[in-house]
This record gives C-alpha cells, sequence and structure tokens, in this order.
C-alpha cells in the first residue's frame, strides 16, 4: 500500500497488533480443533500432538474442550472490541500521518472478516 510509518509511529502499535494477533489465533484454534483432533487421531504420534488454545485450555482448567471452546469465544468477543478504544486514543492524541491513521485501520480492518472466513474454509471444516 505503499505506506511509510515512521519507527516512532510504529512503536505505538505494539498493543494494537498483539490483540489482533491473540484474537486472530485464538479464533483460527476455535475453527480448527475438531479437524485437529481427526488429524491427531489418525497420524503418525510423533506429528499428532494438539497445539491449540482450546487444548491448552482444557488441559488447564479440567474443562472439557467445547467449554473450552466457550471460555476462548468470550475472550475473542473482548479482544474484538478493544481495537476500536486502542486506534481511538491513538487517534485523538493526533499528529499522526494519514499513512500511520491508514495502517491502524488496515490492523483493525483484518479482524472483521476472520470469523467468517474460519468458519467457512475448507481448510478447518471436518
Amino acid at each position: 500500500m505503499a505506506q511509510h510509518i515512521t519507527p516512532a509511529e510504529l512503536s505505538l502499535t505494539q498493543a494494537l497488533e498483539k490483540n489482533c494477533s491473540n484474537c486472530i489465533t485464538s479464533i483460527n484454534d476455535v475453527c480448527s480443533y475438531d479437524k485437529e483432533v481427526l488429524a491427531s487421531q489418525k497420524m503418525h504420534p510423533e506429528g499428532a500432538s494438539l497445539c491449540s488454545a482450546v487444548q491448552a485450555i482444557a488441559d488447564e482448567t479440567s474443562l472439557p474442550p467445547h467449554m473450552a471452546k466457550g471460555v476462548l469465544r468470550s475472550m475473542i468477543r473482548e479482544w474484538e472490541k478493544n481495537p476500536e478504544q486502542i486506534v481511538g486514543q491513538l487517534i485523538m492524541q493526533g499528529g499522526y500521518s494519514t499513512d500511520f491513521v491508514a495502517y491502524l485501520n488496515g490492523i483493525k480492518a483484518q479482524l472483521s472478516g476472520t470469523e467468517s472466513w474460519s468458519r467457512t474454509t475448507l481448510r478447518y471444516r471436518v
């Protein structure tokens, strides 16, 4: 997009990027969990270990996976709310380039279609 972001501006995006990364990764983990479980049952034991936030929450809380998914979905809903607040606070400070504001809005927009894509892609469907 030919955006030019200064190092100072880029350093301000860490909270937003971490929030969006947590959210997107968790959405993908919830949506892909059932397929990963099936794959882990069919694969060679060395390549069959589950690496998912769903499994981690289930293991840490002794909840069954369907309940761990519910916990993760609640976390996702909270992460989805954060970008508006984070971007809003940064923009209110003012003095940033239009490229920086576009970059912030681009990161925020990444969340908008992730869950829909994850629920419909063949990549995660059983």
